[in-house]
C-alpha cells in the first residue's frame, strides 16, 4: 500500500490516538495496524487500485470490527471523549 496520501492518513490516525492520551508507541502501533487492516479490507473490495480516500472512508469499519486483535483493550481504555 504505497499510494499518495497513505502516509498522511497514517499520521492523522496516530495524531488522533495521541490526542486521546495514548502513549506514543501504542499510538504508532495501533495506527499502523488500523491502516493495514483497512487497506486489506479495501483491497479485497476494490482490488489493487485503491486510493487514499477509499482507505479513509473505511477506517471507521475497521475500528468497529468486533475482533480487534490484541489492540482491543487500548481502544476501549481510551474510549471516546465525546459525551
Amino acid at each position: 500500500m504505497t499510494v499518495a496520501g497513505t502516509g498522511d492518513t497514517l499520521l492523522g490516525i496516530i495524531a488522533s490516538l495521541l490526542g486521546r492520551g495514548m502513549d506514543r508507541r501504542e499510538a504508532a502501533e495501533l495506527g499502523a495496524w488500523i491502516l493495514s487492516e483497512t487497506d486489506e479490507l479495501v483491497t479485497a473490495e476494490y482490488g489493487p487500485g485503491v486510493v487514499a480516500t477509499d482507505v479513509i472512508e473505511r477506517i471507521p469499519n475497521t475500528i468497529r470490527w468486533p475482533f480487534r486483535s490484541r489492540f482491543r483493550r487500548p481502544i476501549e481504555r481510551y474510549g471516546s471523549r465525546r459525551r
